[in-house]
């Protein structure tokens, strides 16, 4: 079977298994913009990687500032790692209380998702275990006023060495997840959800999302995606937050850029997130 299997999780029959060959049709539909987030998370985590390597560039110079060089771009990696580890968690509670619980609910779909819950935590795991090396090094490094030399400045790199190495695993990890989402969950909304269906799902997501969070969430996709794929979500959020002061609220802020139709280029790896996280990204905020 497919490597992205659980083992010893049943599937229905009449699902096609992770990975399965199926792509969605080429018309867009409310769930469309659920998933197009994933094209931020992939740049994110491409970026994260990045960092993590140049970080080990810097440490190796023999600049006389390269102690105050690797502080600096530490500090910025783990601004964007905070970011990151910020938008995939909001996301992950969204699919996990919301989009796998909707399409669980089919009698055709029993346990499909449960694999990619399970992906979650394995995810989540990976999350934490760099955040942990990461508040290590900044300590270490903040410790160390003095130029470190021999032992300690090897044992040093040792460290930034398994960081990086610990980005190219989330890195992994995350991308073999989301590709076998889009290939699997994805058809699965237009198979068994209409339109409707599909607009309450979004409701909801919505509905239990704050204002901070959105004003985050939905620039990330606006970023990912053609001023016509804008309209789409603008007209796809409206019509699913009709009858409520919602959509008024976000088309005084969210606007579709001109018709230019280009998606926003990768940024730099040291580049700051765009846009800045917010002060908080609960992990019950749901996007």
């Amino acid at each position: 079977p497919p490597d992205c299997l659980h083992p010893g999780v049943w599937y229905t029959a009449s699902v096609p298994p992770r990975c399965a060959k199926d792509v969605p049709p080429p018309a867009m539909q409310p769930i469309d913009h659920i998933f197009q987030f994933h094209r931020a998370l992939r740049r994110e985590v491409h970026v994260l990687e990045t960092m993590s390597q140049k970080l080990m560039e810097t440490h190796s110079e023999g600049r006389d500032d390269v102690d105050v060089r690797t502080a600096a771009r530490l500090e910025v990696l783990n601004t964007r790692f905070q970011f990151l580890w910020g938008i995939y968690r909001t996301h992950s509670t969204a699919e996990d209380k919301i989009v796998f619980p909707a399409l669980e609910s089919k009698d055709a779909l029993h346990n499909v998702s449960h694999s990619y819950t399970l992906d979650h935590q394995t995810e989540e795991e990976l999350f934490r275990d760099i955040h942990t090396v990461i508040t290590t090094l900044r300590s270490s490094i903040k410790s160390n006023t003095q130029h470190l030399r021999g032992p300690a400045r090897v044992d040093q790199w040792k460290q930034l060495s398994h960081l990086s190495g610990m980005c190219t695993a989330v890195r992994v990890c995350l991308m073999k997840h989301l590709a076998c989402e889009d290939k699997e969950l994805w058809p699965l909304f237009t198979r068994y959800f209409t339109i409707q269906e599909q607009e309450q799902v979004i409701g909801r997501i919505i509905g239990r999302s704050s204002a901070d969070v959105l004003q985050v969430m939905l620039p990330l996709i606006k970023a990912e995606t053609t001023p016509k794929e804008q309209e789409d979500m603008l007209a796809s959020i409206s019509q699913a937050t009709k009858n409520t002061n919602f959509t008024s609220w976000l088309s005084s802020w969210f606007t579709p850029d001109g018709s230019t139709g280009n998606v926003a280029k990768e940024e730099g790896p040291d580049a700051a997130p765009t846009p800045s996280p917010p002060p908080v990204l609960e992990q019950d905020d749901a996007l």
